[in-house]
């Protein structure tokens, strides 16, 4: 099973900035089987119509994209004090 998780570590711990959204499509397309994101994600709308469940914490207008900040991939994520590793 192929999933793809994203912690709000990867924008400095800062869960006020979403850092998923539209790139549900892009999971969808790689075949991932669900998204966890510890912290904010964006475009509902997106992530309703999307075939890949998406499971987070809260929902924010305000992406991370003016951060200028890039995720880790396959790194291990926390969230509720367990540990995930790809």
């Amino acid at each position: 099973m192929n999933i793809a998780l994203q912690e709000a570590n990867d924008i400095s711990g800062n869960k006020n900035h979403a850092c998923w959204g539209f790139r549900v499509h892009q999971a969808e397309e790689a075949g991932l089987a669900g998204v966890m994101v510890t912290g904010a994600v964006t475009d509902m709308d997106e992530l309703k119509k999307s075939n890949v469940p998406v499971f987070y914490e809260s929902v924010s207008p305000i992406t991370a994209s003016p951060l200028g900040l890039e995720a880790e991939i396959h790194g291990p994520v926390s969230a509720g004090g367990v540990i995930f590793d790809c």
